[in-house]
């Protein structure tokens, strides 16, 4: 395990609890919380600390208190499979963790004392949006959505390439992963490049040493160096899909990323298709998580198992799979909300409500969408073929007739998504709880439709609406 990463977790979550008269600098992902927004809140976090203790040009008691805040309750962690199983693997302590319930930001914001670095996201989610003027910088790799004007320059990177108005295109990221664009802010401050610096002293003060769990470097930890390049490494092939061209995610950063954190983890470049294929054949986890293997795409492999276990997802409520990957948008007057699902739009129907209601999963996405003051909510599902294709779906929720039937039409006619209607039957009677009425089920013929590409597309036409 990485006893550096940890103590700088463990003391960040520690002194965060009591910041008076410093600046609390929190680096924090999007509301879906997947791989790339926390391990890039987290290696983010790490650099900014290591960047300031190299240029010790302020006082002590100047210094920023850089933290990062996971955007989702502790409880929700364990329903990011590969994420979890990536931080055992690597030894990183989630018990040093600070998450979204557990730290009063609104607080800290009146006492003028923080600052935001958002992380895969551009546009603080809607019960932050109160932190507004705390925004600082911003690493992201999606549309940008205007906001925070006075975040120029170097503070301002989005690797995103919005489509010309008039194609009426998708738009493109130019990197598959915001953990890419971590990756070459760490290289270029040197921080894969040497051992890490101890923590600044204003640190040490809030304890230091083994952690509450008594976990300390011990032999055959990983050292930091080596912990923070693995993290980066499997995010980006994750986001990438291995660096597979097929897969249209890959660009030349994320492959010049992968080649700089590959040799720091002592792993082999081997993407592509065929590497997968062969990967999947023999990167068996073994009894201690660890993968038998020493390639990127043994890697891969066995983070996009967890990533897609199919066992784990359909034991699965309705309710968390709504809360496993989900995004809340603001178009007008219409408020939207997009969840991924990584099981078929039939699978997810066919799933029980859960969270201790005995509704359907259509009555779920219902009260999904009334707790949050939703309009229109969408599930964008994504599964594998046996021909190893993606296969994309979506299945949109309204109980305004009207909405959906112009929101359905609106896919259905845009060329670049290559929608059809998908007919699910009998999951869907008239007579159930919810209504066929107020579902559509569509499928994606654009293999590349992610939700990234989809989002923007939906909010600027929700926002023409009355």
């Amino acid at each position: 395990m990485s006893s550096s990463l940890n103590r700088f977790l463990r003391l960040g979550r520690d002194a965060a609890q009591d910041v008076r008269g410093r600046i609390l600098h929190v680096v924090t992902g999007n509301e879906a919380s997947d791989a790339d927004s926390i391990v890039s809140a987290i290696v983010y976090a790490y650099v900014l600390d290591h960047e300031q203790q190299q240029q010790q040009q302020q006082q002590q008691q100047q210094q920023q208190l850089f933290v990062p805040v996971m955007s989702i309750p502790r409880a929700d962690f364990a329903l990011r499979f590969e994420t979890a199983a990536l931080f055992a693997q690597l030894g990183i302590d989630v018990g040093a963790l600070l998450f979204a319930d557990e730290l009063d930001l609104g607080a800290v914001h009146r006492r003028g004392e923080l600052r935001l670095t958002l992380t895969d996201h551009n546009l603080l989610q809607r019960d932050r949006a109160h932190l507004a003027e705390a925004v600082a910088a911003i690493v992201d790799h999606h549309e940008d959505e205007g906001a925070y004007e006075w975040v120029t320059g170097g503070s301002r990177q989005i690797a995103f390439e919005a489509a010309a108005a008039a194609s009426g295109g998708l738009g493109r990221a130019t990197v598959a992963s915001a953990c890419t664009l971590v990756t070459e802010r760490a290289l270029s401050s040197l921080l894969l490049l040497q051992p890490p610096p101890p923590p600044p002293q204003a640190l040490l003060a809030a304890g230091e040493g083994e952690g509450a769990d008594g976990v300390g470097a011990g032999a055959g930890a990983v050292d930091g160096e080596c912990c923070v390049a693995e993290a980066l490494l499997s995010v980006v092939l994750l986001d990438s899909v291995n660096l597979d061209p097929a897969a249209h995610k890959v660009t030349p950063r994320d492959v010049a990323a992968v080649e700089a954190l590959a040799p720091l983890c002592g792993r082999t470049i081997d993407s592509g298709a065929a590497a997968q294929a062969a990967a999947a054949a023999v990167a068996v986890a073994a009894g201690d998580g660890a993968v038998k293997g020493s390639t990127t795409a043994a890697l891969f492999e066995q983070l996009q198992a967890e990533k897609f276990s199919r066992a784990r997802w359909l034991a699965l409520s309705a309710a968390d799979c709504l809360k496993m990957d989900y995004k809340q948008y603001e178009a007008g007057a219409v408020g939207a909300g997009l969840a991924s699902a990584l099981v078929t739009v039939r699978e997810f129907l066919a799933l029980g409500g859960g969270d201790g209601g005995d509704c359907d999963a259509a009555g779920a996405m219902r009260e999904f969408a009334a707790a949050r003051g939703l309009r229109l909510l969408g599930v964008m599902t994504l599964v594998y073929g046996a021909d190893g294709q993606p296969q994309r779906e979506m299945l949109l929720f309204s109980d305004e007739a009207e909405l959906l039937r112009a929101v359905t039409e609106h896919l259905l006619t845009h060329e670049t998504l290559d929608a059809s209607v998908l007919e699910v039957g009998a999951l869907l009677p008239a007579g159930s709880e919810s209504g066929a009425a107020r579902v559509t089920t569509l499928r994606l013929g654009n293999a590349g439709a992610s939700r990234k590409k989809v989002a923007p597309l939906l909010t600027k036409f929700c926002a023409t609406l009355a």
